[in-house]
């Protein structure tokens, strides 16, 4: 009797252990159920891809990149030929510099009008100063007639030295032989961007000697005889003259300066077409096509080189009608490929489709084989060691609440 009491007491306490064990399962696992599952999907791994082309045509001269390089954004992957805008470039500056002398010379004619018209004033005003004053301007008058012969004998001595220049370049030219291989081309080419630079320097000393060291001369005996007259006279119609002429040197001046800005904005200009000539990398990643050879003729807005950034990659993954509802931006997701078995690459949702469509071929949903439609979701994936290439299949699991 005292056995069976106690069979039955162990029967009960074996029982009720039974049932703790139970319900303490049924709530781990109910509650983990409740708090995230996994939906399992499929799709392939896509880049985010860049073509890089010319704004401009012209000709390759330098291609810096082959498929399969990887570059940094910022370095230069091709250049065009910019033998003419160089050209033109150095035209430009010639301009410039000529602009300058122009304003230079229209400057001083401010300055000097200026002066000569507040002498007048002054002579008009102290009539005692007159003779000290006539005294210093003959003076000047003479020192202006040196500076004339003087500006002549500069600038015939500056355009006989480069017009001798010239000679030799085209004595150079001549020397050489007619091209027949790269090196002979090479020198013709450079003999004759020399010459065109020279030629143009002599263009521009013989243009700055007519329209500024001769003139600045002459206009400074100029002023020099005006103010002169204007002392000898010493009446009121002198100083009215000499106003006059500062008025309009100040215009002159005005002019000289918007021409000079003029200059300016057309070497810039020249500058801008010449940054067109080489493209740099947009972005960091990996050449995948390399579409031109050295010496083709590039077109404005053909693609030269595509690159991917491999830095961060996308799955398109496809999610039936059944199951969209559970799937959220920003839920992780765990991703694995065949090529790295027991690997696992997490991921983030960024993108659910609005639109259904007919599920691909080549792509599984979880359980809904009998199901047409589906959803595209794009899950974001960090690949700094470029293990995930583009192209590749990889299964998802996406964290879904149930």
């Amino acid at each position: 009797m005292k056995r069976a009491r106690v069979v039955i007491v162990a029967t009960i306490v074996l029982v009720v252990i039974a049932l703790i064990a139970t319900g303490i399962w049924w709530r781990t696992n109910s509650f983990s159920s409740k708090s995230s599952s996994q939906l399992a999907t499929s799709g392939f791994i896509e880049s985010k891809d860049t073509s890089v082309s010319f704004e401009v045509a012209g000709r390759l001269v330098a291609l810096n990149a082959q498929e399969g390089d990887t570059v940094k954004a910022g370095d230069i992957l091709a250049r065009l030929d910019d033998t003419l805008l160089q050209s033109q470039k150095e035209q430009a500056r010639a301009n410039v510099r000529l602009a300058n002398a122009s304003l230079e010379q229209a400057t001083l004619s401010v300055d000097s009008a200026k002066s000569a018209w507040q002498r007048a004033v002054d002579v008009k005003n102290s009539p005692s100063t007159l003779d000290t004053q006539v005294i210093a301007a003959q003076g000047a008058m003479n020192a202006a007639d040196l500076n004339i012969s003087k500006a002549k004998l500069d600038s015939d001595y500056a355009i006989d030295q480069l017009q001798t220049k010239i000679d030799y370049d085209q004595r150079v030219i001549d020397s050489l032989p007619d091209a027949v291989d790269f090196v002979t081309k090479s020198q013709i080419i450079q003999a004759e961007l020399q010459l065109d630079t020279d030629q143009a320097n002599l263009d521009y000393e013989k243009e700055l000697a007519q329209s500024y060291y001769i003139p600045a001369a002459a206009l400074a005996k100029e002023v020099a005889s005006q103010t002169l007259q204007s002392l000898v006279s010493a009446d009121y119609f002198a100083e009215v003259q000499a106003n006059n002429t500062y008025q309009i040197a100040d215009t002159n001046l005005k002019v000289a300066q918007e021409r000079l800005n003029e200059a300016n904005l057309s070497l810039q200009a020249i500058d801008i077409q010449l940054s067109k000539l080489s493209i740099a990398a947009p972005v960091s990643g990996i050449i995948v096509t390399r579409n031109a050879k050295i010496g083709e003729l590039a077109q404005p807005g053909s693609a030269v080189f595509t690159i991917a950034d491999m830095s961060q990659v996308t799955l398109d993954v496809y999610v039936s009608e059944s199951k969209i509802g559970q799937v959220e931006i920003g839920q992780k997701a765990e991703v694995t490929v065949n090529s790295y078995p027991g690997q696992s690459f997490p991921g983030i949702v960024a993108y659910i489709s609005p639109r259904a469509e007919y599920t691909p071929q080549n792509v599984q949903t979880q359980g809904q084989h009998l199901e047409t439609m589906a959803f595209t979701v794009k899950i974001n994936l960090n690949n700094p060691d470029y293990k995930l290439k583009e192209g590749v299949a990889a299964n998802a699991n996406i964290l879904v609440s149930p």
